[in-house]
């Protein structure tokens, strides 16, 4: 995608970010986000999306947390939601991953690394949720 209207970008990645089976409460807080930005294009007159102003609004965002305006939690959660209408501009869809595993729970022989592939394999077939194939994933280790 080249030129997009803002609000039609943020539009269409919460759909896509609602098709991976997100709990509300985690889309109000990707809506949250996404509407502080769409306000900080506004105020600098822009409709259309702006990798630059992207950056600055992190930018701004970095510097409001290093004075204790806001918390990381914040922080992460915006540079996140940033991060996702970002590729979904660049791509025209949004890939889940699955967060990194610690060493701690990792498949160390190859039989039992190709059961668990096989097993999140037919959780994908069967169209569960990315957060219900990560926690089974996790379980089943």
């Amino acid at each position: 995608m080249t030129e997009a209207l803002l609000s039609t970008l943020i539009e269409k990645t919460g759909e896509a970010v609602k098709s991976f089976g997100y709990k509300q409460s985690t889309l109000k807080q990707y809506d949250r986000a996404w509407r502080c930005l769409k306000d900080y294009f506004f105020k600098h007159g822009r409709k259309t999306f702006s990798e630059k102003l992207v950056e600055k609004y992190i930018s701004k965002q970095k510097k409001q947390l290093d004075r204790g305006k806001i918390n990381m939690q914040k922080h992460r959660f915006t540079r996140r939601a940033v991060s996702i209408l970002n590729e979904y501009h660049s791509q025209g869809y949004i890939t889940w991953k699955l967060p990194k595993r610690s060493t701690a729970t990792q498949l160390r022989e190859h039989f039992f690394i190709q059961l668990y592939e096989a097993y999140i394999s037919q959780l994908l077939k069967e169209h569960k949720s990315p957060a219900t194939v990560h926690k089974y994933g996790t379980y089943s280790k």
